[in-house]
Parts: C-alpha cells; sequence; structure tokens
C-alpha cells in the first residue's frame, strides 16, 4: 500500500492474517501515519476475516509493545507499522509483525545541498527506519563526491 510518500507492505500482513487464521488484530501506527489507519483497517478487513483493532496509544518504535494490554483485548496478533524489528531477550508474548513504512521521497536533493556543509572528507552514515533501503544510494554519491 502506499500511502503519504511511504511504501508500507500491508499486503503480506494480510496473507499471514489468513494463513495463520487469526480473528483479533491489534494495529499499532506511528503517530505520523495515525490519520491513515483506518485506510490500514478497511485494507486488512477487506482481505482477511479479522477484526482489526486500532491502538491509539503513541508508538515510538520496536521496543514500545503493550502485550499484556493487548492480551486483554483478545489480540492474537499485533502489527506494528513504520518500525523494524528488534532483537528481544524474551519474545513478544503475542507474535507480531514489523512492517517499515519506506519513504519513497527523492533523497538526492538534499544530499547534494549538504556535500558543500561537510568540513571533513570522512563522515558516517546514520538514518531511520524509513531510509535505511536508500543508505547504497547515499554512500554511492557521497563516494563520487570523494568522502
Amino acid at each position: 500500500m502506499k500511502i503519504q510518500g511511504y511504501n508500507i507492505d500491508l499486503e503480506n500482513a494480510a496473507k499471514k492474517i489468513k494463513n495463520k487464521n487469526y480473528k483479533t488484530v491489534v494495529l499499532q501506527v506511528p503517530e505520523g501515519l495515525k490519520s491513515y489507519s483506518f485506510k490500514f483497517v478497511d485494507l486488512l478487513e477487506k482481505e482477511t476475516p479479522a477484526r482489526v483493532i486500532i491502538s491509539a496509544d503513541p508508538c515510538f518504535g520496536a521496543c514500545d509493545i503493550v502485550d499484556s494490554e493487548f492480551k486483554k483485548l483478545g489480540a492474537e496478533f499485533v502489527i506494528q507499522i513504520g518500525h523494524t524489528p528488534i532483537l528481544y531477550d524474551e519474545k513478544p508474548e503475542i507474535p507480531t509483525m514489523f512492517i517499515n513504512a519506506e519513504s519513497e521521497n527523492d533523497i538526492t536533493k538534499v544530499i547534494n545541498k549538504a556535500i558543500p556543509k561537510f568540513k571533513d572528507k570522512k563522515i558516517g552514515l546514520t538514518t531511520t527506519a524509513q531510509h535505511i533501503h536508500k543508505l547504497e544510494e547515499i554512500k554511492k554519491i557521497l563516494i563520487e563526491n570523494n568522502f
């Protein structure tokens, strides 16, 4: 599903819901995409037999799972949008799928605009989950500019 400049693979989540025959699913959405929650629910409920509950609590990453609260709702599966999985000491109580919201924005203009401001030739790269798939492209631009 493409929404607001992001590619969000809810279709894969729908397949998993159908394969596992989950009946109650909780959807965690980051604040910046919450206004699209009902579109996410519409897609999932159209494609699966599940009832989808939207968590209204703020969600700040893969470490922000509220298993015990979701269990009280009868949740069998959690979908967390906009984050990538982290390693857990203990697995979440409820099976959880992390679906990144990959940005489709062209970052080359921003990188090229920033290059003259770099003072050193040796720099490091870091990013949020939404742009991680763009790191190789950024690296290539920087190498072409002698970084």
